[in-house]
């Protein structure tokens, strides 16, 4: 069963934009076959790379369609991993989470500077599991290898003596599946990057990405270690920077529970592609300014860090980027994105309120009236809400002259 308007209706559409982009493919090679352009170079060579940049971009402007909540679930639906991957599914813990909040709120500059800068010291601890979300996702070929050296030296050691191992058989296969399998100590010696999916910050997930972060973790021969952070709306900035941070700490100071090693920082690279790219170059400014110990570098994969659409290129490069024209901040209504307009949130939470108290039999007062102060004029004259009312600041505010001495201050009386 589909999962969503958006999985049916990309299911409709990816057929035909696989063989228009096929034909058009071969038409440009024919039309092009004299000319020497280096920007489709790439385009004229590889048909594979063709049509992902369709399909992609395609979908991304399918989306545009589709509430924020409908892209997210097609992102996070849990897909199986492919044959020649190792998977262990883990929980960063509450602890590692706490230790990372703490360094946050210090290096934006203590409690009462975190509140004027993100709005607050807990708001943004709040999460729906117990932890983060996480993978350790290595090959099989570098896994079973990794397993055949600690053997050999176990052996070398202590003839007598072998690791016991009831996750898997002497060929490395887990009769539970991949999904199922857990973290055993000889994932300790392989190299390890902590990776940071894509996704414009509010989608996206491990599942969604987990062939390429495979890919990755078949470069180094080692193990790639990728978060699914909290995304926005519903867990806004700096969410996410919390949980990356929360995620480095669990490398390299694990808690006691936890199945693998403390990895030394100088083995640990922080990678992430547009979206994760800019998180994990804002991560390992965090970790500077935090003066934890330093990863051995970073690496960024077309990073988003222009988050302000203030250079040209956001418009110009339409053609050959797989971002809509209209970015990515255009999306069918929801109740997350964009939120209601403040008139009617103030509405809203004022007739629940009655409501409730009406209910729970709090107040046996008739609805409050608007009430007009006699002592004003008529021009200055302004509606007061009844008490237990909110009250909306901007509305009883006049506007300063023209010649005011300042005229971008506002005092209310």
């Amino acid at each position: 069963m589909l999962s969503n308007s958006l999985t049916r209706d990309m299911g409709w559409k990816v057929g035909p934009v696989m063989l228009g982009t096929f034909i058009k493919h071969y038409f440009d090679r024919v039309k092009t076959r004299d000319l020497i352009d280096p920007d489709q170079l790439l385009k004229q060579d590889e048909i594979l790379y063709d049509e992902a940049f369709h399909i992609i971009k395609s979908f991304l402007h399918e989306s545009t369609f589709h509430t924020v909540e409908e892209l997210q679930g097609f992102s996070n639906t849990q897909t199986p991993s492919s044959p020649y991957t190792h998977l262990v599914r883990v929980l960063v813990p509450l602890s590692s989470c706490n230790e990372a909040a703490k360094l946050l709120i210090k290096v934006l500059g203590g409690e009462d500077n975190a509140r004027e800068v993100v709005g607050g010291i807990k708001w943004w601890q709040v999460r729906g599991v117990e932890g983060v979300d996480a993978q350790w996702i290595t090959a099989k070929k570098d896994w079973r290898e990794a397993k055949r050296r600690r053997r050999m030296r176990q052996t070398q050691s202590d003839p007598v003596r072998e690791e016991p191992n009831s996750n898997s058989d002497v060929h490395g296969r887990s009769p539970k599946g991949d999904d199922h399998s857990a973290y055993e100590k000889y994932m300790d010696e392989m190299r390890c990057i902590l990776y940071l999916h894509g996704g414009g910050y509010y989608f996206g997930s491990v599942d969604q990405e987990r062939y390429s972060i495979q890919r990755h973790a078949r470069k180094i021969n080692g193990r790639v270690f990728a978060i699914n952070y909290r995304l926005a709306p519903q867990y806004p900035f700096p969410c996410g920077l919390h949980d990356a941070l929360a995620a480095y700490l669990y490398l390299i100071r694990p808690p006691p529970e936890a199945d693998h090693s403390p990895i030394k920082p100088a083995h640990i690279v922080i990678a992430g592609d547009s979206a994760g790219g800019g998180l994990s170059l804002a991560l390992l400014q965090l970790i500077r300014d935090a003066e934890l110990p330093l990863p051995a570098g970073g690496i960024l994969i077309s990073p988003w860090c222009d988050l302000t659409h203030s250079f040209p290129s956001i418009h110009t490069n339409t053609s050959t980027d797989i971002i809509p024209p209209t970015g990515l901040s255009f999306h069918k209504p929801s109740i997350l994105w964009p939120p209601p307009p403040r008139e009617i949130s103030v509405q809203v939470h004022a007739s629940l309120r009655q409501k409730l108290r009406h209910a729970l039999r709090m107040d046996d007062r008739p609805p409050s009236k608007t009430i007009e102060p006699a002592s004003r004029s008529s021009s200055e004259s302004h509606s007061v809400p009844a008490p237990d009312m909110p009250v909306n600041v901007g509305e009883n505010i006049n506007v300063p002259p023209v010649d005011a001495v300042d005229p971008q201050r506002l005092t209310v009386n």
